[in-house]
C-alpha cells in the first residue's frame, strides 16, 4: 500500500455538517448538504502590560481562546428546529386527500364555539379544489360570515378563485346553522355550524389552514411559551480530495443557534446560522480536526 506524498494539512470544500444530540451523540436527521460556506474562527485574547512612558506592551500572556462562527445554511430541516430555534418540528406522511389545519379563532372567541362554527372540514368529492394555505373566517352577521385567503399563490388549482376588487375576500356571506356544513366555494372546504342557537359578533375572526393532496408536509414553528434551547455535537466535514484525503471538524460541545428565513427574488433563499464553541468535559477538548491521508488503493 502506498501512501501519497502530501504531508499538508488542506481543508478543501465543504461536503456536510451534521448535528448531533449532545447527550448521546446520536445525529439528529440527515446529514445537512445544501449548504454553502461554513466558518470556524479559534480567536485568542492577549492580556498586555502597559506601564509609564511606554507606547507598546512591555509583557504580555496569552488569556483566553474562543471559537465561533457560522454556517450558510440553504436547506430548513424540521428535525433541527429545536436546536437552531428552540421551537418545534413536525411531520405529516404523504396524504391522496389533503387535509385542513382545526380553526382556531384569532379576534374575539364568538367564531369557534358552540353558537358558532363547530369545525372545518373537507368537502366530500372535491379534492380537487383544495388549495394551499391560510384562510380567515370573518363575522359579518350573528349568523354569516364572509372568508378571505391569504394568498393568491394557489388560487387557479381546480376551478380558479374569484376575490373581490382590491381585497382578499373569496366568499361572502356564507350562512351558519346549528349543525349543517356549508361550503366554501371552489376551496374543497365546508364550515360546520354549532351546536347550539348561531349567534356570533360582528367582526370576530378565526384561521384554518388547507392541505391539497401532497407527498408530505414538513412544519417548523417557534416562539412558544417556555421554549428551550438545546447543546449540540457538531461534525463539519470537508469535501473528499482528489488524492482520497478527508478531513473532518469535531466540535463535541456547541451551540447552533438561528435560522435564516425570507425569499429573494428568482431565487433560494439562503442565511447563516452562528455556531459557538466550548470544552466538553468528557473527551476533553473543544475541537479536533482531523485529517485522514489518502492512499493509492
Amino acid at each position: 500500500m502506498a501512501i501519497v506524498k502530501d504531508s499538508k494539512q488542506l481543508i478543501f470544500g465543504i461536503h456536510g455538517v451534521t448535528v448531533c444530540d449532545f447527550f448521546s451523540h446520536v445525529p439528529v436527521g440527515e446529514e445537512l448538504d445544501v449548504i454553502g460556506d461554513l466558518s470556524l474562527e479559534v480567536s485568542a485574547e492577549v492580556e498586555s502590560l502597559y506601564g509609564g512612558s511606554h507606547s507598546w506592551p512591555v509583557a504580555g500572556e496569552a488569556k483566553t481562546l474562543s471559537a465561533e462562527g457560522s454556517i450558510e445554511l440553504r436547506e430548513y430541516p424540521e428535525e433541527l428546529a429545536e436546536y437552531l430555534v428552540a421551537g418545534v418540528g413536525a411531520k405529516a406522511e404523504s396524504s391522496a386527500t389533503g387535509g385542513v389545519v382545526a380553526i382556531v379563532n384569532r379576534k374575539g372567541t364568538s367564531v369557534v364555539a358552540t353558537t358558532g362554527i363547530a369545525s372545518v372540514g373537507l368537502k366530500t368529492g372535491e379534492t380537487a379544489e383544495l388549495k394551499a394555505g391560510i384562510y380567515v373566517v370573518e363575522v359579518a352577521s350573528a349568523s354569516t360570515v364572509d372568508v378571505y385567503s391569504c394568498s393568491t399563490v394557489d388560487m387557479k388549482k381546480g376551478t380558479d378563485l374569484t376575490k373581490a376588487a382590491g381585497t382578499m375576500k373569496i366568499a361572502t356571506g356564507l350562512s351558519i346553522t346549528t349543525g349543517a356544513a356549508v361550503e366554501v366555494t371552489d376551496t374543497g372546504v365546508e364550515l360546520t355550524g354549532g351546536s347550539g342557537t348561531i349567534g356570533m359578533t360582528v367582526g370576530d375572526t378565526a384561521i384554518y389552514e388547507v392541505y391539497p393532496p401532497h407527498a408530505g408536509v414538513e412544519t417548523i414553528t417557534m416562539g412558544q411559551e417556555n421554549a428551550e434551547f438545546k447543546r449540540v455535537s457538531l461534525v463539519l466535514t470537508a469535501q473528499k480530495r482528489t488524492t482520497g484525503e478527508i478531513c473532518y471538524i469535531h466540535c463535541p460541545n456547541a451551540l447552533c443557534l438561528g435560522l435564516p428565513l425570507g425569499a429573494k427574488e428568482t431565487a433560494f433563499q439562503s442565511g447563516s446560522a452562528k455556531i459557538g464553541v466550548f470544552t466538553d468535559e468528557t473527551l476533553n477538548y473543544s475541537i479536533k480536526l482531523t485529517n485522514i491521508k489518502g492512499t493509492s488503493v
